[in-house]
Protein backbone atom coordinates (compact mmCIF):
# COMPACT_ATOMS: atom_id res chain seq x y z
CA UNK A 1 0.00 0.00 0.00
CA UNK A 2 1.56 3.36 -0.93
CA UNK A 3 2.15 5.37 1.98
CA UNK A 4 0.85 9.37 2.15
CA UNK A 5 4.23 10.55 2.07
CA UNK A 6 4.94 9.17 -0.65
CA UNK A 7 1.99 10.06 -2.41
CA UNK A 8 2.54 13.18 -1.47
CA UNK A 9 6.06 13.23 -3.15
CA UNK A 10 4.53 11.41 -6.27
CA UNK A 11 2.12 15.14 -6.47
CA UNK A 12 5.17 16.80 -6.18
CA UNK A 13 7.26 15.44 -8.79
CA UNK A 14 4.43 16.22 -11.23
CA UNK A 15 3.09 19.66 -9.93
CA UNK A 16 7.03 20.31 -10.67
CA UNK A 17 6.44 18.71 -14.24
CA UNK A 18 3.18 20.86 -14.62
CA UNK A 19 4.37 24.10 -12.97
CA UNK A 20 3.61 27.34 -14.12
CA UNK A 21 6.55 30.32 -13.92
CA UNK A 22 5.64 33.88 -14.11
CA UNK A 23 8.47 35.70 -13.38
CA UNK A 24 10.38 36.21 -16.71
CA UNK A 25 8.30 37.20 -19.84
CA UNK A 26 10.41 34.64 -21.66
CA UNK A 27 8.92 31.68 -19.48
CA UNK A 28 4.97 32.61 -19.09
CA UNK A 29 3.25 29.55 -20.21
CA UNK A 30 1.18 29.32 -23.26
CA UNK A 31 -3.00 29.60 -23.06
CA UNK A 32 -3.34 25.78 -23.44
CA UNK A 33 -6.41 24.13 -21.52
CA UNK A 34 -3.99 22.74 -19.02
CA UNK A 35 -3.39 26.02 -17.96
CA UNK A 36 -6.93 27.20 -17.68
CA UNK A 37 -8.41 23.88 -16.09
CA UNK A 38 -6.35 25.33 -13.24
CA UNK A 39 -7.65 29.03 -13.02
CA UNK A 40 -11.32 27.69 -12.51
CA UNK A 41 -9.96 26.50 -10.01
CA UNK A 42 -7.94 29.16 -8.66
CA UNK A 43 -10.94 31.40 -8.93
CA UNK A 44 -13.13 28.61 -7.03
CA UNK A 45 -15.54 27.97 -10.06
CA UNK A 46 -15.54 24.34 -8.93
CA UNK A 47 -16.24 23.36 -4.78
CA UNK A 48 -12.98 21.34 -3.46
CA UNK A 49 -15.34 18.81 -2.88
CA UNK A 50 -17.09 18.48 -5.87
CA UNK A 51 -15.86 14.82 -6.28
CA UNK A 52 -17.12 14.53 -10.19
CA UNK A 53 -15.17 17.80 -11.09
CA UNK A 54 -12.18 16.79 -9.17
CA UNK A 55 -11.35 13.75 -10.75
CA UNK A 56 -11.81 15.28 -14.07
CA UNK A 57 -8.94 17.87 -13.04
CA UNK A 58 -6.97 14.47 -11.84
CA UNK A 59 -7.41 12.89 -15.00
CA UNK A 60 -6.25 16.42 -17.01
CA UNK A 61 -3.01 16.87 -14.70
CA UNK A 62 -2.20 13.31 -12.99
CA UNK A 63 -3.24 11.05 -15.54
CA UNK A 64 -0.31 8.47 -14.11
CA UNK A 65 -1.82 8.45 -10.71
CA UNK A 66 -5.63 8.34 -11.76
CA UNK A 67 -4.51 5.14 -14.26
CA UNK A 68 -2.46 3.49 -11.06
CA UNK A 69 -5.03 4.33 -8.33
CA UNK A 70 -8.61 4.92 -9.62
CA UNK A 71 -9.74 1.65 -8.87
CA UNK A 72 -8.94 1.11 -5.58
CA UNK A 73 -11.11 3.80 -3.79
CA UNK A 74 -9.02 4.02 -0.61
CA UNK A 75 -5.59 4.89 -2.06
CA UNK A 76 -7.65 7.52 -4.92
CA UNK A 77 -9.57 8.90 -1.90
CA UNK A 78 -5.94 9.89 -0.55
CA UNK A 79 -5.08 10.95 -4.36
CA UNK A 80 -8.18 13.50 -4.05
CA UNK A 81 -6.72 14.42 -0.45
CA UNK A 82 -3.73 15.55 -1.88
CA UNK A 83 -4.96 17.53 -4.83
CA UNK A 84 -7.21 19.17 -2.68
CA UNK A 85 -4.30 20.43 -1.11
CA UNK A 86 -1.99 21.44 -3.82
CA UNK A 87 -5.10 23.30 -5.31
CA UNK A 88 -5.74 25.40 -2.05
CA UNK A 89 -2.15 26.43 -2.11
CA UNK A 90 -2.25 27.42 -6.21
CA UNK A 91 -5.76 29.69 -5.00
CA UNK A 92 -3.14 31.68 -2.51
CA UNK A 93 -0.63 32.42 -5.19
CA UNK A 94 -0.33 35.36 -7.79
CA UNK A 95 -2.55 36.03 -10.67
CA UNK A 96 -1.90 34.12 -13.84
CA UNK A 97 -0.07 35.37 -17.08
CA UNK A 98 0.13 33.82 -20.17
CA UNK A 99 2.31 34.40 -23.21
CA UNK A 100 -0.20 34.49 -26.17
CA UNK A 101 1.67 34.17 -30.19
CA UNK A 102 -0.87 34.34 -33.51
CA UNK A 103 -1.29 36.32 -36.33
CA UNK A 104 -2.77 39.20 -37.52
CA UNK A 105 -4.44 39.14 -41.64
CA UNK A 106 -3.05 42.24 -43.26
CA UNK A 107 -5.16 43.83 -45.97
CA UNK A 108 -2.92 46.35 -48.07
CA UNK A 109 -0.23 48.67 -47.61
CA UNK A 110 -2.18 51.98 -47.39
CA UNK A 111 0.29 54.87 -49.15
CA UNK A 112 -1.27 57.59 -47.74
CA UNK A 113 -1.18 56.56 -44.22
CA UNK A 114 1.99 54.44 -44.56
CA UNK A 115 0.71 51.71 -42.95
CA UNK A 116 -0.06 48.21 -43.41
CA UNK A 117 -4.39 47.71 -42.85
CA UNK A 118 -5.23 45.10 -40.50
CA UNK A 119 -8.18 43.00 -42.88
CA UNK A 120 -11.58 44.07 -41.70
CA UNK A 121 -12.37 40.78 -40.58
CA UNK A 122 -9.13 39.84 -38.44
CA UNK A 123 -10.32 38.92 -34.62
CA UNK A 124 -7.54 41.40 -32.89
CA UNK A 125 -9.02 44.25 -35.38
CA UNK A 126 -10.46 46.62 -32.64
CA UNK A 127 -11.36 43.65 -30.23
CA UNK A 128 -12.61 43.89 -26.58
CA UNK A 129 -13.08 40.17 -25.92
CA UNK A 130 -10.34 37.77 -26.71
CA UNK A 131 -11.64 33.90 -27.60
CA UNK A 132 -9.68 31.13 -27.14
CA UNK A 133 -10.60 27.69 -28.32
CA UNK A 134 -8.76 25.28 -26.74
CA UNK A 135 -7.68 21.52 -27.29
CA UNK A 136 -6.39 18.25 -25.82
CA UNK A 137 -5.87 16.99 -29.52
CA UNK A 138 -8.08 14.27 -29.27
CA UNK A 139 -7.04 12.49 -26.11
CA UNK A 140 -7.34 13.21 -22.60
CA UNK A 141 -5.77 10.00 -20.57
CA UNK A 142 -6.38 7.48 -22.94
CA UNK A 143 -10.20 8.85 -23.81
CA UNK A 144 -10.21 9.73 -27.59
CA UNK A 145 -12.52 12.18 -28.80
CA UNK A 146 -13.09 13.30 -24.98
CA UNK A 147 -15.04 16.94 -24.20
CA UNK A 148 -14.11 17.45 -20.70
CA UNK A 149 -18.06 18.47 -18.13
CA UNK A 150 -16.11 20.42 -16.15
CA UNK A 151 -13.15 22.24 -17.81
CA UNK A 152 -14.42 23.61 -20.84
CA UNK A 153 -12.40 24.35 -23.73
CA UNK A 154 -14.44 27.65 -25.19
CA UNK A 155 -13.18 30.41 -23.05
CA UNK A 156 -13.17 33.92 -23.78
CA UNK A 157 -11.38 37.15 -21.60
CA UNK A 158 -13.60 40.39 -21.56
CA UNK A 159 -10.56 42.89 -21.83
CA UNK A 160 -9.58 45.10 -19.25
CA UNK A 161 -8.13 47.20 -22.33
CA UNK A 162 -9.87 46.44 -25.45
CA UNK A 163 -7.30 46.06 -28.62
CA UNK A 164 -6.96 48.75 -30.99
CA UNK A 165 -5.27 47.26 -33.56
CA UNK A 166 -6.74 49.29 -37.61
CA UNK A 167 -2.85 49.49 -39.21
CA UNK A 168 0.95 49.10 -38.40
CA UNK A 169 2.75 52.06 -39.43
CA UNK A 170 5.99 51.06 -41.12
CA UNK A 171 7.66 53.65 -43.63
CA UNK A 172 7.95 52.83 -47.55
CA UNK A 173 11.49 51.59 -47.60
CA UNK A 174 10.86 48.95 -44.77
CA UNK A 175 7.37 48.10 -46.23
CA UNK A 176 8.71 47.28 -49.59
CA UNK A 177 11.37 44.68 -48.33
CA UNK A 178 8.71 42.84 -46.48
CA UNK A 179 6.74 42.54 -49.40
CA UNK A 180 9.29 41.55 -51.45
CA UNK A 181 10.21 38.51 -48.52
CA UNK A 182 6.85 37.57 -48.50
CA UNK A 183 6.62 37.39 -52.32
CA UNK A 184 9.44 35.00 -52.31
CA UNK A 185 8.43 32.69 -50.09
CA UNK A 186 10.14 33.60 -47.08
CA UNK A 187 7.13 34.13 -44.72
CA UNK A 188 5.30 31.34 -44.60
CA UNK A 189 2.51 32.78 -43.13
CA UNK A 190 2.09 34.62 -46.21
CA UNK A 191 0.55 37.88 -45.83
CA UNK A 192 0.29 37.94 -41.66
CA UNK A 193 2.30 39.30 -39.40
CA UNK A 194 2.86 38.20 -36.00
CA UNK A 195 1.04 38.93 -32.93
CA UNK A 196 2.77 38.88 -29.64
CA UNK A 197 1.30 39.61 -25.77
CA UNK A 198 1.09 39.22 -22.42
CA UNK A 199 -2.66 38.12 -21.02
CA UNK A 200 -2.86 38.72 -17.21
CA UNK A 201 -6.10 37.13 -15.90
CA UNK A 202 -7.76 39.19 -12.99
CA UNK A 203 -10.90 37.11 -11.83
CA UNK A 204 -13.62 34.48 -13.06
CA UNK A 205 -17.12 35.83 -14.63
CA UNK A 206 -19.14 33.50 -15.30
CA UNK A 207 -19.65 29.89 -16.77
CA UNK A 208 -22.15 29.12 -19.51
CA UNK A 209 -24.03 25.94 -20.78
CA UNK A 210 -23.37 22.53 -20.20
CA UNK A 211 -21.13 19.62 -21.03
CA UNK A 212 -19.29 20.70 -24.66
CA UNK A 213 -21.14 23.34 -25.57
CA UNK A 214 -20.30 25.41 -22.02
CA UNK A 215 -18.28 28.71 -22.05
CA UNK A 216 -15.65 29.95 -19.17
CA UNK A 217 -15.84 34.07 -19.43
CA UNK A 218 -12.81 35.31 -17.28
CA UNK A 219 -12.05 39.35 -17.10
CA UNK A 220 -8.08 40.11 -17.96
CA UNK A 221 -5.50 42.82 -19.64
CA UNK A 222 -3.03 42.97 -21.59
CA UNK A 223 -0.16 45.01 -20.41
CA UNK A 224 1.41 45.62 -23.92
CA UNK A 225 1.57 44.42 -27.24
CA UNK A 226 3.83 43.93 -30.43
CA UNK A 227 3.82 43.12 -33.67
CA UNK A 228 6.36 41.46 -35.97
CA UNK A 229 6.81 41.03 -39.30
CA UNK A 230 7.61 37.14 -39.41
CA UNK A 231 7.35 33.99 -37.28
CA UNK A 232 10.80 34.40 -35.68
CA UNK A 233 10.04 37.78 -33.77
CA UNK A 234 13.33 39.44 -34.62
CA UNK A 235 11.75 42.70 -35.75
CA UNK A 236 9.63 44.85 -33.92
CA UNK A 237 6.99 46.82 -36.10
CA UNK A 238 5.05 48.03 -33.29
CA UNK A 239 5.00 48.22 -30.12
CA UNK A 240 2.49 49.65 -27.09
CA UNK A 241 2.03 49.76 -23.92
CA UNK A 242 -0.92 50.67 -21.98
CA UNK A 243 -1.07 53.05 -19.32
CA UNK A 244 -3.42 50.95 -16.42
CA UNK A 245 -4.25 53.72 -14.55
CA UNK A 246 -6.58 54.72 -17.22
CA UNK A 247 -6.46 52.29 -20.03
CA UNK A 248 -5.04 54.63 -22.56
CA UNK A 249 -1.77 54.01 -24.55
CA UNK A 250 1.31 54.98 -22.86
CA UNK A 251 3.77 54.36 -25.43
CA UNK A 252 3.89 53.84 -29.78
CA UNK A 253 7.35 53.06 -30.94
Amino acid sequence: MITLRALCFSLLALIALYSTPVKAEESLPSPDPYNFSKLLWKYKAHDLYDVAALDEYARIHYCPLLARYIQNDFEWENVRSAIRREIALEREGAEYEFEVIDTIALSHYDFDRNAFIISGGDKFRNTGVLRLNLDYNGNLCGLTGHQPTYHPLDVSVNLKNPLYIQEIPVKRDIARKILEAKAVGEDKYGEYFTLRFKLRIISFLERSGRGKDSEVVYYGTIDRFRVYPTPEMKQVLLDVEYDLEDNDVDAVK
